[in-house]
């Protein structure tokens, strides 16, 4: 059973690269039209290029989410171009593996400032649309089990990070609920992405497979799935919730 999304038109920040060019593939494949925010252009341009036959429901804006001006300017130019927003995906992030004593301040508040300041901006500036619009919209944040439920040593700045999701998207769905506005955070396990490469070596790539209840790393597309649910009137009574997709990893 697919989730129709036609006449539906998403943000996707991070959209270009890993879990979130994930969710950005599945959203297409049920007929949304997507707008990818990404800080990195020639990713962006890549993943374009790459899609050359959805072309007409996809479009790259390159924007840094933690520079407020920055976002501003790009939601409303979204908006000019391609008509009201029905629902942002909040996923770009970063990681760096570094033990809490001996993390630079400057990482710690990079991580700080990506995973939380960014999705803080961009989410504000969507919502205020979906509000003036009377759109009822959809919020949905991409977190981590890094901060749900099983942080590791080294993960100190981003597992800090992405547990300040999940209070802000439990927050935000009371607040957007009178305005028919649904919020919720996904938590995913180890997903084959390119910070997930950067972080684990090979060897331990395929020794996080063996912790796993389903026997291997989870891909994009796995995440991406349950956020094209969450994102289609199928989920319209569902609001406030965490979701984990990590491959059985925390009942090992």
């Amino acid at each position: 059973m697919g989730f129709p999304l036609e006449g539906s038109h998403f943000l996707v920040t991070g959209g270009a690269s890993g879990i979130g060019k994930g969710v950005t593939s599945c959203l297409i494949e049920q007929g949304a039209s997507v707008s990818v925010v990404d800080v990195d252009a020639e990713t962006g341009a890549t993943f374009v290029d790459e899609n050359d036959a959805a072309k007409s429901q996809l479009r790259f804006y390159e924007c840094d989410i933690t520079d407020a001006t920055q976002v501003h300017t790009t939601v409303c130019e979204i908006i000019e171009e391609l008509g009201p927003l029905h629902g942002l995906v909040n996923s770009a992030g970063i990681q760096e593996t570094t033990p809490i004593m001996d993390i630079p301040l400057e990482k710690w508040q990079q991580h700080l400032d990506v995973n939380t300041t960014g999705t803080f901006l961009v989410t504000q500036e969507v919502c205020n649309h979906m509000i003036t619009e009377e759109i009822d919209g959809t919020v949905v944040n991409i977190g981590s089990v890094a901060a749900s439920l099983r942080p590791r040593p080294g993960q100190g700045a981003y597992a800090a990070s992405k547990a300040a999701m999940t209070t802000f998207t439990i927050v935000l769905a009371q607040e957007l609920a009178e305005f028919g506005i649904n919020c919720n955070v996904v938590h995913p396990g180890p997903i084959d992405t390119p910070m997930f490469r950067n972080v684990e070596e090979k060897q331990a790539s395929e020794e996080r497979a063996t912790q796993l209840l389903l026997d291997r790393i989870g891909r994009p597309e796995d995440v991406g799935y349950l956020v094209t649910f969450l994102l289609s009137d199928m989920a319209e009574w569902i609001t406030g919730q965490s979701f984990t997709v990590d491959g059985g990893v925390v009942h090992r």
